[in-house]
């Protein structure tokens, strides 16, 4: 689940979230007919733009370079972890934001630390991610270092099956990990159990995009 080679940067009782480098060999006009894709029916030259595309309303007439680009990732970063563990990755979306973000479109730009919900969870069934910086510019991550367990200890409530508002207990630790750049043979992406680690994106200019993919795992049965 998580490869020899990552960089853990934060555990508990199993690795929770790893930095990683990934080969990439991508034809420059797949990023930029993506971008463009995304980027539909924003006006250029404003302050701030957003572009954010669910992978469950991906469609091929109308995101055929996104879908390229999701298929052209998935093939580089995680088949060999599918075919190693038996488990088996979804794009969850794609996202791209230019600028600084006004409060009144901060939705899914939205700052607060959460958990990630899914109808899939289980007692033993947690969502991992894997967010690939697909941007030359860095990204920022932020997590908090008590994970779902903890807050269920402190009778925190969360969100499972349904999003809902997370408020960390006073005190909380948080951290922040940097996500390097693209280069031109290489992506950098965070690894992490979504459903476990309070989490969220912090929005710095001039811009981030991203590519995130989703698998339930079953932490009885994958280590």
């Amino acid at each position: 689940m998580f490869a020899h080679d990552s960089q853990v940067v934060h555990r508990t009782r199993s690795p929770l979230v790893a930095l990683e480098r990934h080969r990439l060999e991508l034809d420059p006009g797949v990023l930029s007919t993506a971008r463009h894709e995304l980027l539909a029916g924003e006006e250029a030259g404003t302050d701030f733009r957003l572009g954010f595309l669910l992978g469950v309303e991906a469609e091929a007439g109308r995101h055929p370079a996104c879908l390229r680009l999701s298929r052209k990732l998935q093939e580089q970063t995680l088949c060999p972890l599918e075919e190693a563990d038996g488990i088996s990755f979804g794009l969850s979306f794609l996202k791209l934001a230019i600028g600084d973000p006004p409060a009144e479109r901060e939705g899914p730009l939205y700052e607060g630390p959460h958990l990630d919900s899914h109808p899939g969870l289980t007692e033993s069934v947690e969502l991992l991610r894997l967010l690939l910086n697909l941007s030359v510019h860095p990204r920022r991550f932020l997590f908090a270092t008590n994970d779902r367990w903890g807050l269920e200890a402190a009778g925190v409530p969360y969100g499972r099956r349904e999003f809902a508002p997370l408020a960390l207990p006073a005190g909380s630790e948080t951290r922040v990990v940097g996500i390097p750049g693209r280069t031109e043979t290489s992506v950098y992406g965070l690894k992490f159990l979504a459903s476990v680690v309070p989490h969220v994106g912090l929005n710095d200019p001039p811009e981030h995009f991203l590519a995130s993919f989703e698998s339930l795992v079953d932490l009885g049965t994958t280590e």
